[in-house]
Formats: C-alpha cells, sequence, structure tokens
C-alpha cells in the first residue's frame, strides 16, 4: 500500500512539474511574439523619416568637405585645428619602416566651453589616388604624438601624428574630424603641400 502512495505521489508530482514546465512555457512565447512583433514593421513613421533625414544631414561628398592650407587655422565643430609641418622619413623617434613615415605636427583647439578629448582617431591621411591611411598604431616612445587627451577650453595643443604609407606617395590631405565617437561628423581638409 505505501508503495502505491509514494508511486502516486511521484505521478502527482511529475504531473505539477510539466504542468509548470508547459506554464512557463507558454509565457517565454508570448514574450517572443510581443518582442517580435514589436520589432515589427508597427512604427511609427515619423521615427522612420527622421532616422533617414538625419543619415543623410551627415553623409557629406568629398568635394563639399572644406579645404584649407598649411599653416591656416581651420574651424570644425569646437576644434580648430592647424598643420603646422610635415615631413617624409623612413624613421620616426628610433622607429624604422621599409614603407614611409608622413609626420604631421597639428596645433589643435578647444573653441568649446567645456572640456574635449582629442585623439589620433580624430585625423585620418588621404593620398593623391584616393586611399586613405590612419594613424600608426606602432610602439614609439615621444612625448609630442598625440595618442588621447582631454583639453580644456580655450587651450591648444601642439602634437605629432604620424602615418605609415607607401613609398613615393604623394598629394596628401589631413582628414579631421570634428570629434572623437558620437561627438564627430563634421570634416575638414588641410592640403598638405
Amino acid at each position: 500500500m505505501k508503495d502505491a502512495q509514494i508511486k502516486e505521489s511521484n505521478e502527482n508530482n511529475t504531473k505539477r512539474k510539466n504542468e509548470a514546465n508547459t506554464f512557463v512555457g507558454v509565457i517565454a512565447v508570448i514574450i517572443l511574439i510581443t518582442g517580435i512583433w514589436s520589432c515589427s514593421g508597427n512604427k511609427d513613421s515619423t521615427t522612420v523619416d527622421n532616422v533617414t533625414s538625419i543619415t543623410k544631414s551627415t553623409e557629406t561628398s568629398p568635394s563639399s568637405i572644406p579645404e584649407f592650407k598649411m599653416n591656416e587655422a581651420a574651424r570644425v565643430g569646437a576644434f580648430e585645428f592647424a598643420a603646422i609641418s610635415y615631413n617624409i622619413s623612413s624613421e620616426f623617434s628610433g622607429t624604422k619602416t621599409e614603407n614611409q613615415f608622413v609626420v604631421v605636427k597639428v596645433k589643435m583647439t578647444n573653441n568649446d566651453s567645456k572640456p574635449r578629448d582629442f585623439s589620433k582617431s580624430l585625423f585620418q591621411l588621404k593620398d593623391g589616388t584616393g586611399k586613405t591611411y590612419a594613424p600608426f598604431d606602432g610602439a614609439v616612445s615621444d612625448n609630442s604624438l598625440l595618442v588621447y587627451e582631454t583639453v580644456n577650453p580655450g587651450l591648444s595643443k601642439t602634437r605629432t601624428i604620424i602615418f605609415e604609407t607607401p613609398k613615393e606617395m604623394k598629394g596628401f590631405q589631413l582628414d579631421c574630424n570634428s570629434g572623437v565617437l558620437l561627438a564627430g561628423g563634421e570634416h575638414i581638409l588641410i592640403n598638405l603641400q
């Protein structure tokens, strides 16, 4: 008799577990369907239009980017940049390359009312063929290099940025961005000649 009661008790426990699992499964399916439905096409059309217009306003064609000369103060966003000098070398501060380094000295001014971040990621180098180069990431020990720093309002810093490019490349332009990450988006070009 006791074995029959234990067996019945175990069957009841198994039934309750199965019912609980089924209930949890149904809830999970409802949540999943609700999530899929909310992510589907049931969106306010003005939201889509706003996103489209934001995307269009931040897109710039290469010909619409303002161009400046060496030693000319160029304002973009809250920053002002001036390319002071540049040279081409196969070595910089003891670091050698099989290619060439384009070494650019830039004066940067924070014209904002709050501290702003300056980073080498604000800059790209463009050559005469339309190719774009990111700042050199190799190990170089030189205190004048721009890596990342916060600059207070009204202050200027002069820093060096190096780019590694193939030999014999010419016709360089320094592409300067208006900010780091979300603070950026506007560009200017400084002709390095």
